[in-house]
């Protein structure tokens, strides 16, 4: 609880100074970042070593700041002063402040919360706009103070934060692991960066992060009393700018650079050469480095050293932006060197690429700026070489190395290529109808597509030609099939106008700017026979006179037809089984509309439920009704008699159908009425039956033999009674009507 109290207490007091006077600077949009480089006198005394880190470090934050705004805040067990540097050109003057205090100082405690209070107020107190930063170095982790003194600590980087600024922390070589943690955290909370510079690893991203230097290493190692360490530097073309960053842990150790010609170069000698120097690091800077092969040599005593090469060079080699390549088609590679954007010419300079797939096969081509092959101009600055066709679409990775015959530097860049499926037309003969001459048929038909998919082009991106087979070109137009809103289509018919049979050949291009490239492709059709009839029997003749002729033809017949049907006679009456039950109403037929117009006197038998004849014909008559009967393995007998292919019916007739017995009447009748004449007609019938089977073996009920005639007998006697048998059959009318047969 006492924390947490003592933290709150500072936080709040801190805020409360803090909003009294920092609104003012943060309104102030024109107001500059500044930065208080506050060095612990107290801790830097501890050995020679942190003496010339903490100057290293204090040299190296001030030339960070081209404006030259900074501050010095110098401070032991109390803060000793803090003065400002406002204008370029007064940071040797403040350096030789700061070597001075750090020679006069003795080591001792650490005033570091004094020490943050005072650049707090001091920031307040210019309204310093946020990005304003306190740098602090120092090996003082407060190992020897309670939690309380070290939360405390903690809480003002938290307090710098909140205002925009930042606590970066540069940590001195004697640091312990514990006060390294512990300050590292306070940076951390700070919003800032924590450098320890006990490592060459720290003095390097001291270095890189306020002057914006780097590089490759081009040596580190570790240097005896006497030892060298030699490297060679290669410098391409054009280069503007060369920085050799030197850094040792130790002071003691020294390096020279020699430029391709063997002359020492420095910042004495030559009036493009700029030196920063400090204690552990060394900053040397080239401008506009002669092309060539550099060498670098460091010497000297005792330490582990390392020295970076950052070569800055405007020329950029890349691939010159091209759509992709199509699918099956060989293309080109283009790479150019440019400075600002545009190629530079390179005599004598050497372009190799690397292309590898996606499985990582590799293959290695050479890139020429001839004029020669796919290079279009000689000497432009734009290196060309030619790709082989894929048969897939991929993607190529891409690796570029720019290299010279007299030069061994080597500039590197990267990139991608592409391949794409393109549209693709096809062209199919088509099936032509006979035709007359000079009229248009489709002789072929175009589709455009991309892979398996409709491409949709306009008419105009579509060349067509059609030929006869000895060559002849013949008049053609293009027609959509189903085109868009805006007239694209991907289906086209092609019309031509033949003037004589024989076979027609369509070809076809199609140029189309896709995925940014114009690109063009061909196709051939296969043949398509085309007939021309020869002209009408009437010269002259218009072709719509016969057409009307015949359709006045078919009217006229068609009126007839209508006028003999409306004379025919509507199909009536009914038919009754033997109980008296109606089967069917011939009134209520159902016809088809064309039966009804053409022939509506005739209805079929197998139209008629409850008959149980398939084929057959009731042709409805004025005078009557008439039957028609084609048979087919039935028996259909009439009043007990077998029925010919034309039978007259009349009112009150008996049909005997497959065993069944049903009358035709002209009007209703009665259901008692006729079963009383059905008992009357199915008697005979029975028995009819029952001397078949006696006299026919296997006999079946409403299979009749296709000739109703009695069996041959062996006397006269036995004719006689089966002749009078087989009128027994016969119902009572009509049996009473019929002659006897001789003999009876």
């Amino acid at each position: 609880m006492r924390l947490v109290t003592l933290v709150t207490g500072v936080i709040v007091l801190a805020l409360a100074l803090a909003l009294t006077r920092v609104p003012s600077a943060q309104a102030d949009g024109r107001a500059v970042p500044t930065t208080i480089i506050a060095v612990d006198l107290g801790a830097a005394a501890q050995t020679q070593h942190d003496r010339d880190v903490a100057l290293t470090a204090s040299r190296v934050i001030a030339e960070s700041r081209k404006d030259g705004k900074f501050a010095i805040l110098a401070y032991e067990s109390a803060v000793l002063e803090i003065e400002a540097y406002s204008m370029p050109g007064t940071i040797e003057p403040a350096m030789g402040r700061v070597n001075g205090m750090l020679n006069r100082a003795t080591p001792g405690a650490s005033g570091q919360l004094k020490a943050y209070s005072a650049a707090y107020e001091y920031l307040a107190e210019v309204r310093a706009p946020s990005g304003s930063r306190l740098v602090v170095i120092t090996s003082d982790g407060l190992d020897r103070e309670t939690s309380d003194t070290r939360q405390r600590l903690v809480g003002y980087g938290s307090l710098f934060a909140s205002q925009g600024w930042h606590v970066d922390v540069v940590m001195l070589a004697s640091a312990s692991p514990t006060a390294r943690a512990y300050l590292s955290r306070i940076a951390e909370v700070g919003a800032g960066r924590a450098y320890d510079l006990g490592t060459l690893d720290g003095l390097k991203n001291l270095t890189g992060d306020s002057l914006g230097v780097g590089g490759k290493p081009a040596i580190e190692t570790t240097l005896g009393v006497g030892d060298a360490a030699l490297a060679q530097i290669e410098v391409a073309p054009r280069a503007d700018r060369m920085t050799v960053t030197f850094l040792q842990e130790v002071p003691g150790a020294s390096f020279e650079l020699y430029d391709p010609r063997g002359a020492r170069s420095d910042h004495v000698s030559n009036p493009n050469v700029k030196l920063f120097s400090s204690p552990s690091i060394a900053v040397l800077e080239v401008k506009a480095p002669e092309a060539g092969t550099w060498s670098l040599r460091a010497s000297g005593g005792g330490s582990t050293v390392r020295a970076d090469i950052q070569i800055d060079n405007p020329m950029k080699l890349a691939i010159v932006p091209q759509p992709p390549i199509p699918v099956g088609q060989s293309g080109s590679l283009v790479a150019a060197a440019t400075i600002n954007g545009l190629p530079t010419p390179l005599p004598g300079a050497i372009i190799e690429t690397t292309i590898r797939d996606a499985g990582g096969k590799a293959v290695v081509y050479k890139l020429l700026d001839d004029g020669r092959g796919v290079d279009r101009i000689a000497g432009d600055g734009l290196f060309s070489v030619a790709v082989p066709a894929t048969e897939v679409q991929t993607r190529y990775d891409v690796d570029l190395k720019l290299s010279w015959a007299n030069y061994g530097a080597v500039i590197n860049g990267r990139g991608s290529l592409q391949s794409e499926v393109f549209p693709k037309i096809a062209i199919e003969s088509v099936a032509v109808e006979p035709m007359q001459e000079g009229g248009k048929a489709a002789v072929a038909r175009i589709q455009v597509k991309v892979g398996e998919y409709p491409y949709p082009v306009k008419a105009s991106d579509l060349t067509v030609r059609v030929q006869t087979s000895e060559g002849a070109s013949v008049a053609s137009t293009l027609q959509a099939v189903n085109p868009l809103s805006d007239g694209s289509a991907w289906q086209y018919q092609v019309l031509a106008a033949p003037a004589e049979s024989g076979q027609y050949i369509a070809t076809g291009r199609l140029d189309v700017v896709h995925l940014g490239r114009l690109f063009t492709a061909t196709a051939v059709g296969s043949p398509s026979r085309v007939e021309i009839l020869p002209p009408p029997p009437i010269p002259g003749t218009p072709m719509w006179v016969y057409g009307a002729a015949g359709a006045g033809i078919l009217t006229v017949l068609a009126g007839m037809a209508l006028g003999l049907n409306a004379r025919r006679t509507a199909p009536s009456g009914y038919l009754y089984d033997d109980k008296g039950r109606m089967l069917y109403d011939f009134s209520r037929v159902k016809q088809t509309r064309l039966h009804r117009l053409l022939a509506r006197n005739y209805v079929n038998c197998a139209d008629v439920p409850g008959v149980g004849v398939d084929s057959g014909m009731f042709v409805f008559r004025k005078n009557g009704l008439e039957l028609r009967y084609r048979g087919n393995g039935q028996s259909l007998r009439v009043n007990g008699r077998p029925a010919s292919k034309r039978v007259e019916l009349h009112d009150g007739v008996w049909l005997g159908i497959s065993g069944r017995l049903m009358t035709y009447t002209v009007g209703h009748q009665t259901r008692e009425a006729v079963a009383a004449q059905g008992a009357a007609a199915a008697a005979p019938v029975a028995e009819h039956e029952q001397i078949r089977r006696r006299v026919l073996p296997g006999f079946v009920p409403g299979r009749l033999p296709v000739q109703d005639a009695a069996p041959a007998a062996t006397d006269s006697g036995q004719s006689a009674k089966s002749a009078a048998e087989a009128r027994k059959d016969e119902p009572p009318t009509q049996r009473a009507a019929s002659p006897a047969p001789a003999g009876d």
